[in-house]
């Protein structure tokens, strides 16, 4: 198995991917019925899993020829994520077939535990990115076209000069009220 995320090969291939595929249901309460479900459309994927770089040369379980510092990785991980970038994310061998596709950066973990003190270890979710863009509308009914042009558009107000002087006091009296209280 091997795993790029925007050209960068990771070393270290993780123990467990998550892929999550969910398909958009909805559930209705019917009267005499009970509850029934709406098939909608598909929900975003999502995939995470968690690994380390390592930061020094080391004998083992790596990838060949995929010489990652975790500084840059850091780096360009959370540059990806900040600005939103969807990147080309590709794990071959995975869940019976390959995953090749844009997705973005929805989280991204760093850590450290005793093993692993000059390694970063991190943990990563990413997102499947669609891409959308407004449609364009064709209008078919003229009647309904023409009835929005001729909208009355509003009057503009007149506009007012700043004043200078200050309001004029205004001053009351208040006079005791005639009505006497009745004592029952």
């Amino acid at each position: 198995m091997f795993i790029f995320i925007e050209g960068i090969k990771l070393p270290v291939n993780p123990e467990e991917i998550k892929l999550e595929d969910k398909q958009g249901i909805e559930t209705v309460a019917i009267i005499d019925t009970g509850n029934v479900p709406l098939v909608g459309n598909p929900e975003l994927q999502s995939i995470e899993f968690e690994s380390f770089i390592p930061s020094g040369r080391y004998d083992g379980n790596y990838q060949r020829n995929s010489r990652v510092s975790p500084e840059s990785f850091v780096s360009s991980i959370r540059k990806f994520k900040t600005e939103g970038t969807p990147i080309q994310l590709m794990i071959g061998g995975a869940f019976g077939s390959a995953i090749n596709g844009k997705f973005l950066v929805e989280q991204f973990d760093v850590s450290t535990k005793t093993g692993y003190e000059n390694d970063l270890i991190y943990k990563i979710k990413f997102l499947q990115y669609r891409s959308h863009k407004p449609r364009k509308v064709t209008i078919k009914d003229k009647k309904a076209l023409e009835a929005t042009k001729k909208k009355p558009q509003a009057k503009a107000t007149e506009e007012r000069s700043p004043t200078t002087e200050k309001p004029a006091q205004k001053s009351h009296t208040v006079v005791r009220s005639l009505l006497k209280k009745s004592s029952n």
